[in-house]
């Protein structure tokens, strides 16, 4: 029965208080109005106390006095951008601008994900990640995918070690830049 069906019906019966139908049609309308309004006012709620995703951002490390661009010099720094996700996916995809503060051009050769409980290889060879050559000075963005072996949100409870292996001059070199996951509240 259609809620402007019961409103007239309510107006057009004469005894409205015992009249079976009317008395039906009373609950019935009355039966609509709870759960909207207990639906109006739970799924903000629920919205709101619920916090399903995860960032990932970086962090300063041990033994890495900076984060970001700033960085000794005659070296390499990584600026990795914070991700966010939900905390069930399996997966990391990180945006690293890598910063050559040397003097000699770099050839990225590899990069890895250093987690308390596994090391991750690079899963997808995108082209910008096969070795390329940055110049001094220069900055290069790479973007790369890691398949984890648990959801994000474990992988990520204790910070993990990104690195960029990179060689100059026949000498092998690593750039390193701490992640640790948190709330997306906490990287607002």
């Amino acid at each position: 029965m259609a809620r402007c069906q019961i409103v007239e019906l309510l107006r057009t019966c004469q005894s409205a208080s015992s009249c079976k139908q009317c008395i039906l049609a009373q609950n019935m309308r009355y039966s609509l109005r709870l759960p909207r309004r207990v639906l109006l006012v739970a799924i903000p709620v629920l919205m709101t106390a619920c916090d399903p995703g995860i960032s990932v951002r970086q962090i300063t490390s041990r033994g890495q006095s900076t984060v970001g661009k700033v960085a000794p010099e005659n070296s390499v720094a990584l600026d990795v951008k914070t991700t966010r996700q939900l905390i069930g996916q399996a997966w990391y995809d990180p945006e690293i601008r890598v910063t050559n503060l040397t003097s000699f051009p770099i050839t990225i050769e590899n990069i890895e994900l250093a987690t308390t409980s596994k090391i991750y290889a690079k899963s997808t060879a995108r082209p910008e990640t096969s070795p390329f050559e940055i110049q001094p000075g220069s900055t290069e963005t790479i973007h790369v995918s890691f398949r984890l072996d648990d959801a994000v949100y474990r992988v990520f409870k204790q910070p993990a070690e990104l690195r960029v292996h990179y060689q100059h001059g026949g000498m092998e070199e690593i750039a390193r830049a701490s992640v640790v996951g948190g709330s997306r509240r906490q990287a607002d």
